[in-house]
């Protein structure tokens, strides 16, 4: 009888040295795989084949004239093939190895994680206020994604070219938080009838993220949220380049983060928070800030600390009610005096 073969998905990333220059490191990946490689184990509960991968591809072309005294299509001219959606979703949290001390490097993300926090406009850093490493706003470093599907033998795998891109992060109490990168890429190569790797997820797939509870989350005083949406928001677009590949390049216009949530109302902040935030002619001073933990040394590498400065209310305002108890939700702006100070997030 024989064996009973499932087919999935699987996807890595690589930070390139300059938009246009495919890391061939990443291209090339084969044969057996793990961390190191840049891997990265998605969410089961998004993207196809449960793999947390959504990806597809459409054809460019160009008309041709129908056929003479018909309303007959003829074949079009072929321009190219393009990524028509690609974006990952995977648990978010530290990069769940065990520390010594620690020390600061020990908090480092993961190569593949490490390339998609980059390509989604942020940088990567020690923590210059305690042992940790600190992800803040920046210009976007363009990544290398190949993406396989298929089974054994009967496999296939396109390299895509400068990705960047969005990030937003689900945080739902009582769950694990669920990052969600969106990315616009390049078509670069494809492989078909290959044999799929294998791949050793290590660390993502033998600890367990730490779920959305104590986060001591504060805005404007000390209280709680039924559910929270994080975005980052790069506006990443294609424009026409006589110079690059498919005649096109991706760049970043605008950053945007924000958070779409519902807060809830209590005797310390007051019912009218919110309603006097929206309408504040003065620039806004209250964060956003919520964290895990911290990591004393010995223990799997899970715990962060974020904080979104100065929100202001920029768009919906809607008084609410969770559990009998007055909530509002709000989607609301970061904003900072000076440059990339809007938002930090620390692994620590």
């Amino acid at each position: 009888m024989a064996a009973i073969e499932t087919a999935f998905m699987a996807v890595a990333f690589g930070e390139q040295v300059a938009q246009g220059t495919i890391l061939a490191a990443t291209r090339d990946l084969a044969g057996a795989l793990d961390l190191t490689n840049g891997i990265v184990l998605g969410d089961k509960e998004s993207g196809q084949m449960e793999s947390g991968i959504s990806i597809s591809f459409v054809r460019e072309g160009r008309d041709r004239p129908v056929v003479g005294g018909s309303q007959t299509w003829q074949q079009d001219e072929f321009l190219r093939q393009q990524v028509g959606t690609f974006s990952v979703a995977f648990p978010f949290s530290g990069n769940r190895k065990t520390t010594t001390t620690p020390l600061d490097a020990e908090f480092q993300q993961d190569p593949g994680i490490e390339a998609i926090l980059k390509a989604c406009g942020l940088t990567s850093a020690a923590d210059g206020s305690g042992v940790g490493w600190e992800y803040l706003p920046g210009a976007a470093t363009y990544a290398t994604a190949k993406v396989w599907t298929g089974v054994g033998a009967e496999s296939q795998s396109w390299a895509l070219l400068d990705c960047i891109g969005s990030l937003s992060i689900s945080k739902g109490p009582g769950g694990i938080p669920i990052a969600t990168a969106t990315f616009q890429a390049i078509m670069d190569t494809y492989a078909g009838a290959i044999a799929m790797p294998t791949f050793d997820y290590e660390e993502q797939s033998s600890v367990s993220a730490k779920i959305i509870e104590s986060m001591g989350a504060s805005w404007g005083g000390v209280r709680g949220w039924s559910d929270l949406t994080l975005n980052i928001d790069n506006d990443v677009q294609l424009i026409a380049d006589s110079n690059a590949l498919n005649g096109e390049r991706a760049k970043t216009g605008e950053r945007n983060v924000n958070v779409s949530m519902t807060m809830f109302d209590d005797d310390v902040v007051g019912i009218e928070y919110a309603q006097l935030n929206q309408v504040l002619a003065a620039a806004p001073t209250d964060d956003l800030t919520f964290t895990t933990g911290t990591n004393a040394g010995g223990a799997a590498a899970l715990d962060y600390i974020i904080s979104v400065n100065n929100l202001q209310i920029t768009e919906d305002l809607t008084p609410d009610r969770v559990g009998g108890e007055h909530s509002t939700t709000v989607t609301a702006r970061a904003s900072g005096t000076t440059a990339n100070s809007e938002f930090s997030l620390i692994f620590r």
